[in-house]
């Protein structure tokens, strides 16, 4: 990841797409769209974000607070993505038995329920 100032108004953010996809990119970066004018391009093997102020001039401090921010977000959002990719299963098997009239979910599983820490539910204490 590079973040660079193109111009006095105008940084632009280099992403590998390797490690980047464009929606994580693209979900990051919607939130600045309300002070910066957002466009997304594409050269191999990088994804390229230029921010345009809208307001003027980006000077050295507003540079070095939107770079760490930009990091920080692009953090975020990558590990938002990762986090739901691992739940895909989870949520799926949730929304699956909130809307099943059957009874399929309601078989207990085989075995006997047990903690390891030493907590039984069935006589509610810990041993």
């Amino acid at each position: 990841m590079e973040i660079l100032q193109n111009s006095k108004d105008t940084i632009i953010c280099i992403f590998e797409d390797s490690l980047y996809t464009e929606p994580v990119i693209m979900k990051c970066f919607y939130w600045y769209s309300d002070n910066y004018i957002v466009t997304l391009s594409k050269e191999n093997p990088n994804y390229i974000i230029d921010l345009t102020y809208k307001e003027g001039e980006i000077t050295k401090e507003h540079f070095n607070s939107l770079n760490s921010k930009i990091r920080q977000d692009i953090y975020d959002f990558k590990l938002r993505s990762i986090v739901n990719e691992e739940t895909k299963v989870v949520k799926e098997l949730l929304i699956a038995k909130a809307f099943s009239n059957l009874d399929d979910f309601e078989t207990p599983p085989n075995g006997e329920i047990s903690d390891p820490v030493g907590y039984y539910p069935e006589n509610n204490e810990e041993v």
